[in-house]
């Protein structure tokens, strides 16, 4: 149809989608536009030898939970395999369009529970990847960094939509 985007002249050269994607991306965009907030359930507290800090996320049960009457409005349908080492995510719509992600383990451990646990954690940082949406405290890259990140909410003083300083 005349009135579909497409996106002409592109091309995947690393095979990681399907031939053209206009369909697929304006579903996506539609689908994201009703995504609700992501429930920050879990808190988890990490403790290393520089010290120690907390983060809140979505598990992946309720990352999906919370997306998947949208994805399916908008005939989007999510995937996801492993194939060791890789854990590989796709984006299916009714067109036959599709985008995949593949994300690698940083290492495959031994023991079942370990690697069941080491899935489900590269699964949901796949799938916020490939559907754009944010499941946890975001602190800036700081701790990859090795730094001490602590999140300070901003006092309102009576300017509400007022920047702060």
């Amino acid at each position: 149809m005349a009135d579909e985007p497409t996106l002409i002249g592109f091309s995947s050269p690393d095979g990681l989608m399907s031939g053209s994607v206009g369909e697929i991306a304006l579903a996506l965009a539609q689908a994201q536009a009703e995504f609700p907030p992501l429930p920050r359930s879990k808190t988890v507290q990490v403790r290393s030898d520089k010290g120690s800090y907390e983060f809140s996320y979505a598990p992946l049960d309720e990352i999906l939970s919370a997306v998947r009457p949208a994805l399916a409005k908008h005939e989007l349908a999510l995937t996801q395999t492993f194939r060791g080492p890789v854990v590989r995510t796709l984006l299916l719509h009714s067109s036959g369009e599709w985008i995949a992600s593949d994300l690698p383990l940083p290492t495959v451990p031994a023991a079942p529970q370990q690697l069941g646990s080491l899935i489900t954690y590269v699964r949901r940082y796949a799938v916020v990847s490939i559907l754009g949406v944010a499941a946890e405290d975001d602190d800036d890259g700081n701790v990859a960094q090795g730094n001490q990140a602590t999140p300070v909410a901003k006092a309102d003083n009576g300017k509400a939509g007022a920047a702060q300083t």
